[in-house]
């Protein structure tokens, strides 16, 4: 098991949500497992997500514009 703090953070969406936030530490479980990552939501809640229920923010100078996080 690795755990990891992003320093800076990661601004992210909650799919499950329906919520931006930043993701703050990173659990990496090894091969057989998901990752897992703390974010905490722009409502204060902080909440353990898996890797497949979240998605980066939208940021235009990246061109990654398009991803429906709305």
């Amino acid at each position: 098991m690795i755990i990891l703090q992003l320093n800076p953070t990661l601004p992210v969406y909650s799919v499950e949500h329906k919520m931006q936030g930043y993701a703050y530490i990173i659990i990496d479980y090894s091969q057989e497992h998901s990752t897992i990552f703390l974010v905490g939501l722009d409502n204060g809640e902080l909440w353990w997500i898996d890797q497949t229920k979240i998605r980066l923010q939208k940021n235009i100078t990246l061109n990654r514009n398009n991803n429906k996080n709305e």
